[in-house]
């Protein structure tokens, strides 16, 4: 009598919309340079303010995103906003400027908006590359020690790219990913007229173009319907 073996548990398709959380650790790195109202530009000095400003913390948040799959092909795109706490300072530099003021700079959040196209090594397996536009928080202090001891802060948001690449895992409705996303933000113009005497005495500007590294992973949720302000013509299995 023949025995024939049992018939492998069928994988449910990657097609349909999903939710999750993501966590992981970022580093940063921007320096600080001359604006174009800074009046230290048109007595020739153009190197920048400060060294180097690295800057490294956590990064955790929300994803959401969808999925269409095509044979071993996986197409989509992907949301998310994540809280972060990015710090780092830098001393401005000699000899043209006094080495005891301080520039400090601190991302709290980043969002990213992605495509993602990616390619199953097997049905469970998924590697793929991504891509698309970041938003990020920025807070910029000016600190002088005085005496006395004067700070001025500064908030602003800057638009830039995401690219990346990742790997994910898939069991029924739960997936689990690692990924990896470089962002290069556009510079961002800083006014500091409160820290040296104010409109009419001395005027200056800071430029700040932060890069960020993030690793992290993450768990999303399948969704097996669709939410009720979505168009039904979507796929979903």
């Amino acid at each position: 009598m023949v025995l024939k073996a049992p018939p492998l548990s069928p994988v449910s398709t990657w097609t349909g919309f999903y939710f999750g959380l993501e966590v992981g650790g970022a580093v940063s790195r921007s320096t600080v340079i001359h604006g174009p109202n800074d009046p230290f530009i048109a007595t020739g000095i153009t190197t920048p303010l400060t060294n180097p400003i690295n800057a490294s913390g956590g990064v955790g948040g929300i994803t959401s995103g969808y999925n269409y799959q095509v044979g071993q092909f996986v197409f989509g795109y992907e949301g998310d906003f994540s809280f972060a706490s990015l710090s780092g300072t830098g001393n401005l530099l000699a000899p043209n400027f006094n080495t005891a003021n301080s520039r400090t700079v601190n991302v709290d959040n980043v969002s990213t908006f992605r495509g993602r196209v990616g390619w199953l090594v097997t049905p469970r397996w998924l590697i793929f590359a991504t891509g698309g536009a970041a938003l990020a928080g920025e807070q910029f202090t000016w600190t002088s020690p005085g005496p006395p001891l004067t700070q001025q802060n500064a908030d602003q948001y800057a638009w830039g790219y995401a690219v990346g690449a990742g790997v994910e895992w898939k069991i029924e409705r739960i997936s689990l990913k690692v990924e990896y996303l470089h962002i290069g933000l556009n510079q961002i113009e800083f006014d500091n007229t409160q820290m040296v005497g104010g409109p009419g005495f001395f005027s200056t500007d800071n430029l700040v173009r932060p890069n960020i590294d993030i690793v992290r992973a993450g768990v999303n949720v399948k969704l097996d319907s669709l939410p009720a302000f979505l168009p039904s013509f979507l796929p979903m299995n």
